[in-house]
C-alpha cells in the first residue's frame, strides 16, 4: 500500500476513534445523545481547523 493511502486511512480511522471517545465522554456528562453528537462534531471540526493552522504556522515560521 502506498504511503499516502496508508496515511489517509490512518487519519480516517483516528478521526473515527476520536469521535467515539469525544461522544462517549460528552454522553457521560450530559446523558443526551443529541448534545453529545454535537460536541463530537464541533470538537472534530475545530481539531481539523486548528491542526491545519498549526501546520501553516510551521510551514511559514518553523524554518528558524
Amino acid at each position: 500500500m502506498g504511503t499516502k493511502k496508508k496515511s489517509f486511512k490512518k487519519a480516517i480511522t483516528w478521526m473515527v476513534i476520536d469521535n467515539i471517545v469525544t461522544f462517549s465522554v460528552a454522553y457521560l456528562f450530559t446523558r443526551q445523545i443529541a448534545i453529545s453528537f454535537g460536541v463530537a462534531i464541533i470538537s472534530n471540526t475545530l481539531e481539523i481547523l486548528l491542526y491545519w493552522l498549526h501546520e501553516e504556522g510551521w510551514n511559514r515560521f518553523g524554518k528558524v
